[in-house]
């Protein structure tokens, strides 16, 4: 019965039940294989030869914590002179402290529950949960089809320093429609993008519209490689840049002021680079007064605010034709 309760429950076979030992509020159930074959050449003339003793956490039985306990030998083939440690079928690599079972359950509760949620109610380490999150994602997103992708976004990320001292850079491609990551390299210029550019050209994919921020190199890249694509520079980088301008022409302008006529900038920083639906009242009368005073200022913020305007009417029309 234990034998058939461990094979439904957590897709345990080729191993005999033994005993259950009930200590510290866990169950333990000792398993023992029923029979040894070469992982080479499956051939049953082998020996075995004691290693070890593991515990492999598997799904609870009720509310109790389960273990299963079973012993790890080094097995010799006669017939393919094959000498290896055994397989646990039923743990996703050698050195897994838990059941393929369990790790499944952790996937699927990964969406309504977080790692610590989900730690405190196998009783297990964290980072246990997080490295079985990391080989899901690792296998799902090994090998993702480009052949129907048409919208991509490139972006380069800081990721620290390099061994010189220098900010290191990572760039990132991504599905602008699934938001699936398709390309992750070293570097943020051409020479990043050359193993994507051959898994493009290897699913003939048709790409119409590359979405990223002002870099030369980029640009370049993809009027060389994907002359058929639109370019569309992201809001971030564009509203950035009008906000780089502004604080330019705000300093400019303080600096040619007397004191008494810096007070309506003084502080006022924010008041021009914040956007203008985020201002507390008294803010928008300090915008007032500044527009009001510096013409130059009032019309880039005007520009500014066109700007973030054409965005937010750009994301209520379709995106395909």
């Amino acid at each position: 019965m234990s034998t058939s309760l461990a094979y439904h429950t957590q897709g345990i076979i080729g191993f005999q039940h033994q005993s259950f030992t009930f200590s510290g509020g866990i169950a333990i159930q000792r398993l023992e294989r029923k029979e040894f074959r070469c992982p080479q050449c499956f051939s049953p003339s082998v020996k075995s030869y004691f290693i070890r003793t593991r515990r492999i956490q598997g799904l609870p039985y009720g509310t109790k914590p389960t273990f299963f306990e079973l012993d790890i030998h080094r097995i010799y083939c006669s017939k393919c002179r094959c000498s290896s440690v055994e397989n646990l079928p039923f743990t996703s690599h050698p050195k897994a402290r838990i059941t393929t079972a369990l790790e499944r359950t952790i996937i699927e509760l990964r969406p309504e529950m977080t790692i610590s949620a989900i730690s405190r109610y196998f009783q297990l380490d964290w980072r246990i949960i997080k490295a079985c999150e990391k080989r899901y994602l690792t296998k799902k997103f090994k090998h993702i089809k480009l052949k129907e992708v048409r919208y991509i976004g490139i972006d380069e990320i800081a990721i620290g320093h390099d061994d010189a001292g220098k900010t290191a850079y990572w760039t990132i491609v991504r599905d602008l429609d699934s938001g699936a990551v398709l390309h992750v390299d070293r570097g943020k210029d051409g020479e990043a993008l050359r193993g994507f550019l051959k898994r493009l050209h290897r699913s003939k994919a048709k790409i119409e519209l590359v979405a990223m921020d002002m870099g030369r190199a980029f640009i370049s890249w993809v009027k060389k490689h994907l002359p058929l694509a639109n370019i569309v520079f992201d809001h971030f980088h564009v509203i950035k840049l009008m906000n780089e301008k502004i604080d330019k022409a705000r300093r400019k302008i303080a600096a040619k002021l007397d004191d008494n006529e810096k007070e309506v900038l003084k502080k006022q920083r924010f008041t021009l680079l914040r956007n203008a639906e985020d201002l507390s009242e008294e803010a928008i009368e300090h915008l007032k007064e500044i527009k009001e005073t510096f013409q130059e200022l009032a019309d880039l913020h005007m520009m500014k605010e066109y700007l973030r305007s054409i965005y937010r009417v750009a994301t209520v029309l379709p995106v395909r034709k």
